[in-house]
């Protein structure tokens, strides 16, 4: 049986890999503008490259922190009340396995399964949603060694923040009422949905997203977890939201070319050649309308 703590979400260690190669290449960006420049940066281009140079180094190669806005925020929210997971999030590997904090000993366990997995299916399914709805996220600086959002204070501001915590509860809300669906449908696309096809070297790969997608969907056709036909429910979301045939080929592969109107140029259109079909056009019209037949009698 697949253990849903092994699970890998593949678009989450994405974006987590594209923001940390965007936050070196914007370091490398400040700092040559700073060579151009004689040694002067603006002030917020040095708060930036401070901000993300701090970042950048507590990052670094290792998967033990992690700086995309959007999971650093989430992780912020999720871990204010730890009731809602059960158990902290910490952050992911490097091929999208989520990291929870080691259960204490001795703490009271709600239920009695390993609390990951209930926390799997509740942390990559909100995710998924605000990946889902866009939810933007604020900022991301390092407070004690940590990742953390900027939030607003009575100094500072963090347009992102409110939204963010609107989407969250939001998402939260709507995974807590799809959940025991859920807990059926996740395993489900590990093994059936996996993104990457055969191709894929970590087997066990959802898209958090996707799954969000997948759930909605269910959910507006009225299927519970109790649905004898889940499964190929679920392949009927998965073909129309991967957009395959029904031979599992991808739809995008099978498209027929458009002609490209935007290729069309003067040059394209000779008038000599216009006036010469303009009389073969109206024949044809008149041979449709029948003229010819009873020319004899205009």
């Amino acid at each position: 049986m697949l253990n849903v703590t092994q699970i890998h979400f593949g678009d989450i260690a994405r974006r987590e890999k594209d923001e940390r190669n965007r936050i070196k290449k914007r370091v490398e960006q400040l700092n040559q503008y700073e060579k151009i420049r004689n040694g002067i940066l603006s002030q917020d281009e040095s708060d930036e490259r401070d901000r993300l140079a701090k970042i950048s180094d507590l990052v670094g190669d290792n998967w033990d922190e992690v700086c995309e806005p959007l999971f650093v925020g989430i992780r912020e929210l999720f871990n204010q009340k730890i009731g809602v997971l059960g158990i902290p999030l910490k952050a992911l590997s490097d091929d999208g396995i989520l990291d929870f904090e080691a259960v204490k000993a001795g703490a009271v366990r709600i239920v009695r399964t390993d609390p990951r997995v209930d926390a799997v299916i509740l942390a990559s399914l909100t995710i998924g949603l605000c990946i889902l709805d866009g939810t933007p996220a604020p900022l991301v600086q390092v407070v004690r060694n940590k990742t953390v959002p900027i939030k607003p204070t009575k100094v500072t501001s963090s347009p992102n923040w409110d939204p963010l915590f609107r989407g969250f509860y939001k998402a939260v809300g709507d995974a807590q009422s799809m959940a025991a669906l859920a807990a059926v449908v996740l395993p489900l696309l590990a093994r059936e949905g996996d993104p990457r096809g055969s191709d894929d070297r970590t087997p066990g790969t959802v898209d958090a997203k996707e799954f969000a997608a997948v759930m909605v969907a269910l959910k507006k056709q009225g299927v519970t977890e109790d649905e004898p036909q889940l499964r190929r429910k679920v392949n009927e979301c998965l073909d129309s939201l991967q957009e395959v045939d029904d031979g599992g080929n991808p739809m995008a592969d099978l498209g027929a070319g458009l002609f490209d109107l935007e290729s069309i140029n003067d040059a394209d259109i000779v008038p000599n050649n216009v006036n010469l079909m303009g009389t073969m056009v109206c024949s044809a019209m008149f041979d449709e309308l029948k003229v010819f037949q009873v020319v004899h009698s205009i």
